[in-house]
């Protein structure tokens, strides 16, 4: 029969193996993007806004290690069998947890970097070259977009939008243009 210490040492080393495996994979390049996460693309929506990132290998290995690790000490410090799972359970899923906070942080933070002009719809900006009045020309205005300012070409249907003035982005002309009316 396999014993509670056994185990313990066993999950440690094995978990610290793969972890081994994963800082050398890592290092030389490999492994970047390489965790397989098991969710949905509900999951993935709340790790990229700051949720958790859920089930992947790298969490799954760092639950193995601290469970070894936990479960060890426990019983080492000449706890129970029972207690000593409960804290190598316990060791296990605060770091899949913090793992997992890790990884959905690392997502976050490796974003395209694209902003999608149709972001700007509804959204209120500065003229920052007068735009001329019923669409004879363009103008431009800078707006804040996905957490960026923002210069595009605006155009309005309306009299004309000094520089400096408040304008709110009314629909998208093109790719590269907005449609501003003056607040």
């Amino acid at each position: 029969m396999l014993s509670l210490q056994t185990l313990y040492i066993g999950a440690a080393l094995l978990g610290g193996f793969l972890l081994l495996i994963q800082v050398a994979l890592s290092v030389f390049g490999f492994g970047a993007d390489g965790d397989v996460d098991v969710a949905d693309a509900g999951d993935a929506v709340d790790a990229a806004e700051g949720g958790f990132a859920g089930f992947s290998f790298r969490t799954v290995v760092a639950f193995l290690t601290f469970f070894g690790i936990g479960g060890w000490a426990a019983l080492d410090a000449g706890l129970g069998a029972w207690v000593s799972v409960l804290i190598g359970a316990a060791s296990g899923s605060l770091a899949f947890w913090i793992v997992g906070l890790l990884l959905s942080q690392t997502h976050r933070l490796a974003s395209s970097g694209t902003v999608d002009i149709k972001n700007a719809l509804g959204v209120e900006g500065r003229v920052y070259l007068t735009v001329p009045a019923e669409r004879s020309g363009a103008g431009s205005v800078t707006v804040k977009v996905q957490g960026r300012s923002v210069q595009y070409k605006a155009l309005t249907r309306g009299r004309e939008i000094k520089t400096g003035a408040l304008c709110k982005v009314v629909a998208i002309a093109t790719s590269d243009t907005l449609e501003v009316e003056a607040l």
